[in-house]
């Protein structure tokens, strides 16, 4: 289900987030749902992860780079050679799109109409993703290594670039692999020297954030295990089992909650914010289509403040698409303004997804006029009498049918404080009293920040000193102080029969296997 929220929100958000039973995510901007929900949530066995964009350092880990999906049917990898590296392609192309959509500032926007800026773009940072991915192992795989490519990218006097040598060689031993066609195409393209320079100065200065050291500390790895979502909530539910013997990952139940946390007066970091959602809605459908066709716990995702988010492409699009998929999505805008101002062609087809409209008051002219209109009219009948004095008396009734607004504008705007109007598609309109916070089950967990109760506050920077401490002790305890990853083992030779009878009795598992 679908459900638009006009007006303030916080009697919406926070008793529905006190009732989570399943997972969900939470767009909050002020982290004021996070404080005030978080203990109770935590209470519940809840993991909570956060993309904290305000406090860098408050926030878990994200790299984009980590949710571009390989292919793991084995049939499919048997016959390609043992050593490739089978990515989903076309993960690539979502994520560099999204990220060109909210990246456009006027230093470095192509101000002449020209697609061809762009096009060449994108061309370039395609073949730099897929050299990433195809020549880095996991831990180098994000944007500090996609940086260093680029800083590879100037000529030496023969007018050869490192970054030619690098792919030349790649094109040797897989001439046919996308990201040696993107660099061609793309050296092409970029023909002329002062073209290719611009071109890599676009790119430059688009990734820019990247080299800030709290943004490359935030997105150089990543634990925000997004294949959770939608997962069952028992750890030892019979369909998870299943779902991991057949992914081969060691994948978490779905009780897991996300918070978006970003900076209100700032929009230089949405650019995340929309990523983490476009490969959350990528997530979500490559979930249920594991756990039969739709998720297996209901998904709950509250977009708060949802304007101040970046844009996310095919919105319209996804949002009829996962109402299916046992997925509630609700949008939080302050006026109807913030809708059309944000989706300025399709603002219309946002509105049709939704099932229902929580109308919680307004002061913009523009949406009391749009909630008076679907209320539409109701009819009244009026009732005149007359009577004639004279030799012959006489009186006579007449009924006068009117029409007028269910609610008027000016009814609307002092509606008082408490109240709230719910038009819920194909049924009808409904007056009603806001839910009474306090009389909520899970109230006593809830932080208020008049009560000065620090003991009902949650703060996520301590959770994550905690766990980085825990982990720490269990090195410790174990009696290691240091503790560096170990490479995969590469496979050079292999006996598919052997290598299919050991993946199929569970002994091996396709993450053991650098492919």
């Amino acid at each position: 289900m679908v459900v638009l929220v006009l007006g303030k929100s916080r009697y919406y958000f926070k008793p529905n987030i006190l009732s989570a039973n399943g997972s969900i995510i939470v767009t909050d901007p002020k982290g004021e749902l996070l404080r005030d929900c978080g203990h109770s949530l935590k209470n519940k066995g809840y993991t909570i992860k956060v993309l904290n964009l305000d406090e860098k350092s408050n926030s878990n880990h994200y790299n984009p780079l980590m949710y571009i999906k390989e292919i793991k049917n084995f049939d499919d990898v048997l016959h390609k050679d043992i050593d490739s590296h089978v990515i989903q392609e076309d993960d690539v192309m979502t994520l560099i799109n999204t990220l060109m959509l909210n990246t456009k500032v006027e230093t470095i926007d192509n101000t002449s109409g020209d697609p061809f800026w762009n096009k060449a773009e994108m061309l370039y940072l395609q073949a730099l993703f897929y050299y990433t991915l195809r020549h880095y192992d996991k831990r180098h795989q994000n944007f500090t290594t996609i940086l260093k490519l680029i800083r590879l990218s100037s000529p030496d006097n023969t007018g050869v670039s490192a970054l030619d040598r690098l792919f030349d060689e790649w094109a040797k031993n897989e001439p046919d692999a996308i990201g040696v066609k993107q660099y061609k195409h793309f050296k092409v393209a970029a023909s002329a020297p002062k073209m290719m320079s611009t071109i890599i100065m676009v790119a430059t200065a688009r990734l820019a954030a990247f080299n800030i050291k709290e943004i490359a500390n935030l997105t150089d790895t990543d634990d925000m295990e997004l294949s959770r979502i939608g997962m069952p909530m028992d750890d030892n539910s019979h369909l998870l089992k299943e779902i991991r013997n057949k992914t081969g990952k060691n994948i978490g139940n779905g009780k897991i909650a996300y918070f978006i946390i970003t900076k209100p007066s700032d929009s230089t970091f949405n650019f995340l914010a929309s990523i983490f959602y476009t490969q959350i809605f990528a997530m979500i459908d490559e979930n249920a289509k594991l756990c039969g066709g739709s998720l297996a716990s209901t998904l709950e995702i509250y977009m708060d403040e949802w304007s101040q988010l970046g844009e996310i492409p095919r919105f319209v699009e996804e949002l009829a698409y996962l109402r299916g998929l046992n997925v509630g999505i609700t949008v939080g805008l302050q006026s109807l303004s913030q809708l059309k101002q944000k989706y300025k062609e399709n603002w219309e087809s946002v509105l049709d997804c939704c099932d229902s409209i929580l109308f919680l008051g307004s002061n913009s002219k523009e949406t009391l006029e749009y909630i008076t209109t679907l209320l539409g009219k109701k009819t009244w009948y009026k009732k005149a009498t007359g009577r004639t004095i004279g030799k012959e008396k006489s009186s006579n009734t007449n009924w006068d049918v009117i029409g007028r607004e269910l609610a008027t504008i000016d009814e609307l705007s002092k509606m008082p404080k408490g109240s709230c109007i719910l038009i819920i598609s194909t049924v009808g309109a409904f007056y009603s009293k806001l839910y009474n916070l306090k009389e909520h089950p899970n109230y006593l967990e809830l932080y208020e920040p008049w009560s000065n109760n620090s003991k009902k506050l949650y703060n996520h920077k301590l959770e994550l000193k905690y766990l980085e401490n825990s982990n720490y002790k269990l090195l410790s305890d174990s009696g290691l102080y240091f503790a560096e990853p170990i490479d995969n083992l590469k496979i050079e030779e292999v006996d598919k029969n052997e290598l299919k009878e050991l993946l199929r009795s569970g002994v091996i598992h396709f993450e053991d296997l650098k492919i």
